[in-house]
């Protein structure tokens, strides 16, 4: 049920990005409906690259892109603090218990409105 629920977050956030950027664009002002169909695909493209992107830099974090900094920035901020580290050394670092079951509520609205972006995209070609 939680996963569905950031799905359903995630979907009425595209939704309303989606609005801003047509209501933005001037799509009450179109005049024909190839300019409709410019201006809400121009919309849905914006949630989609960034729900898919924010997923996508999700799933390379979690496969250890950026442990190196993370590593450094905690090794350095114990440092500061006069505290001893946490993890002796990067390996010790790399080789910790990751957390399991990692989900990404936005790829799939993500992937809705970039499909979505997609076919009206079509359309205005067609029109």
């Amino acid at each position: 049920m939680k996963r569905h629920r950031g799905r359903l977050i995630a979907l009425l956030c595209g939704f309303g990005l989606w609005l801003i950027g047509v209501l933005y664009q001037g799509l009450p002002q179109a005049s024909n409906a190839r300019e409709w169909f410019r201006v809400l695909s121009n919309g849905a493209l914006i949630p989609g690259v960034l729900f898919a992107g924010i997923s996508g830099m999700t799933w390379i974090a979690g496969e250890g892109l950026f442990d190196g900094i993370k590593y450094a920035l905690s090794s350095m901020r114990s440092r500061i603090r006069g505290q001893e580290k946490r993890y002796a050394s990067y390996y010790d670092y790399t080789r910790r218990e990751k957390k399991k079951g990692s989900s990404y509520p936005m790829l799939f609205p993500g992937l809705f409105f970039l499909a979505a972006a997609i076919i009206l995209t079509l359309l205005y070609d067609l029109n």
